[in-house]
């Protein structure tokens, strides 16, 4: 049992795992913590209701890191190439 819910939860950790890996301005565990963060927040449930599938909605999470995780190593050239680093002018 998939919903549209547990396709979201799915499509957020792949964001987020994504997020984790091609941002590297930052330093990684702030990454981390940025993405813990807004998952937390954004997908937390408020109150557990018996009519929702907390296991489709883990289960999306669950197949979202490894599926972004394998989809980088696969295309990590391809992703990188669009990077653009600016020189920082000091005035």
């Amino acid at each position: 049992l998939v919903g549209i819910s547990g396709v979201i939860y799915f499509m957020a950790a792949f964001w987020m795992t994504m997020f984790i890996a091609l941002e590297r301005q930052m330093k990684i565990h702030k990454r981390i913590i940025i993405a813990l963060g807004v998952s937390l927040v954004l997908f937390w449930p408020d109150a557990i209701e018996e009519k929702v599938s907390y296991l489709a909605h883990a289960l999306g999470f669950a197949f979202g890191i490894p599926s972004a995780l394998s989809y980088f190593q696969l295309r990590k050239k391809s992703l990188r190439s669009y990077e653009v680093w600016q020189e920082k002018v000091e005035y």
